[in-house]
């Protein structure tokens, strides 16, 4: 088979919403970039530690980030023809929303598009060539429009009637009123806050602390950038998760007063812009969805 074909990947491309305001107001408030630099560091680092995982698991696969300016793609690359795509599309849901809900808690807003198809990358010279990339910055660049990942609907097709994915899906994928459907990042607390509950019903899907199990003997550096700065072990972490699964979870009532107060702010800053403010009425309105507080909007849950 053709070298550039053998590969076939699961791809987030994700970009920054507002980002040419945001270098706009750089001349007058400099701190911005660093706090968006600093983001976008620790975000990358989030997802990085899932990829690592994973690529202990399944060897022949690989997770890839790569990041430039404002945008970062996410991969998820095997072999063409195994049957690997729903863990694939799983690695790429997770670490996208955990990516984007990042971004959020920190001020900043992402969009984006996930697809899937050929994929091949020269390492050396940091050169992709790749279907799968090419219709998610489609789906970014037309379809998101909002804060949000847009999923390919033929992806969704192609996952859509595995036991796998009924199962472990629904928590991270949400469907507007067109039939779009996207990636639920208000959702990860049903993924890592409850995933002993999930565990039962979903064996094969990697748990949280098997994937800290991992962080801790091959990434301790990444650890201590996250804030742990001592030696500790699995099941001191797995004590403190009740309390730090706290910052996930958008209906507990301190999380959710913090980012509704967040996205307000948003709107009284952009109230002179249209075109922004429209995308944080939307973006208001799914949030009131995911903490069951109501909505104009008619949002589902995926595979409802």
């Amino acid at each position: 088979m053709n070298k550039y074909l053998e590969k076939h990947g699961v791809v987030a491309f994700i970009d920054v919403l507002g980002y040419s305001s945001i270098i706009d107001a750089a001349s007058k408030y400099p701190c911005i970039l660093g706090e968006l630099e600093e983001s976008l560091v620790m975000a990358i680092k989030l997802t990085n530690i899932l990829g690592e995982f994973i690529q202990n698991v399944e060897p022949s696969d690989r997770f890839i980030n790569r990041q430039f300016s404002d945008s970062v793609i996410i991969s998820y690359e095997y072999p063409e023809g195994s049957d690997r795509i729903d863990l694939a599309c799983w690695m790429v849901f997770l670490a996208s929303a955990t990516y984007q809900y990042f971004m959020l808690r920190h001020g900043f807003y992402v969009r984006g598009g996930i697809a899937s198809g050929f994929w091949y990358i020269n390492d050396s010279n940091n050169i992709i060539f790749s279907k799968g990339l090419t219709k998610a910055y489609v789906l970014e660049s037309t379809l998101a429009i909002y804060p949000r990942i847009i999923v390919e609907p033929g992806l969704i097709q192609t996952i859509k009637e595995s036991d796998f994915a009924q199962k472990t899906f629904p928590a991270l994928l949400v469907e507007d009123w067109s039939g779009k459907m996207f990636i639920n990042y208000f959702g990860l607390y049903d993924v890592y806050g409850r995933y002993e509950d999930r565990l039962k019903n979903s064996p094969d899907m990697p748990n949280l602390v098997d994937i800290l199990r991992f962080t801790m003997a091959s990434m301790p550096d990444t650890l201590a950038e996250l804030g742990v700065s001592k030696p500790i072990t699995v099941e001191e972490i797995a004590g403190m998760l009740p309390e730090a699964m706290k910052q996930w979870d958008v209906t507990d009532p301190t999380v959710s007063a913090e980012i509704n107060a967040q996205l307000h702010a948003k709107l009284s800053e952009f109230r002179d812009d249209d075109k922004l403010r429209e995308k944080y009425l939307w973006l208001i309105e799914f949030f009131n969805w995911a903490t069951q507080k109501g909505g104009g909007l008619n949002f589902k849950r995926g595979f409802a």
